[in-house]
């Protein structure tokens, strides 16, 4: 499989130019009537306002086994407490408290963290995919122009293949 290494390298690279990027997460699953409707709403998002990353976080139920299910979802679903779906989260900011926003807020909470000031520039550097084991290693600098009030600090690098 071809990882989708062009979204990372696009958001690492779009904060080295200085650029602020946004990723907006929605939880979805199969029995959810309503998300079709809620990515179109993302889709708009994304297109009227570029730096805007869309990632979705899918969960089956447990009785079903759809390849579109995996671990690192699931974690999500449970450490969020997701109520129910479609629901997201806009760069993971508390908003009254819960970092869960619905499907009506998205396109405020987008447009509320893109005039946000940004505080580091980060860079990728020496990237190494090994196809055969399916490992990447790559080296992260950061430079803060300005330490932000709140910490503690962490990054989190969010890789994507484009087939399942």
């Amino acid at each position: 499989m071809k990882l989708y290494l062009s979204v990372i390298l696009l958001l690492f690279v779009g904060f080295a130019n200085g650029q602020k990027m946004v990723v907006l997460e929605k939880f979805t699953n199969s029995f959810c009537g309503q998300c079709a409707g809620a990515s179109e709403i993302i889709k708009d998002i994304v297109r009227d306002n570029p730096n805007t990353i869309w990632l979705s976080h899918y969960k089956a139920n447990g009785w079903l086994d759809n390849p579109l299910a995996n671990e690192q979802s699931w974690a999500l679903w449970s450490e969020f407490d997701i109520p129910g779906n479609p629901l997201g989260m806009v760069n993971r900011k508390a908003i009254n408290n819960s970092v869960i926003v619905r499907s009506g807020q998205w396109l405020s909470e987008v447009e509320k963290q893109l005039e946000d000031k940004y505080y580091a520039r980060i860079e990728i550097k020496n990237v190494e995919y090994a196809a055969w084991d399916r490992e990447l290693k790559f080296d992260v600098d950061i430079v803060f122009d300005e330490l932000p009030e709140d910490g503690p600090f962490r990054v989190s690098a969010i890789i994507a293949e484009n087939v399942v």
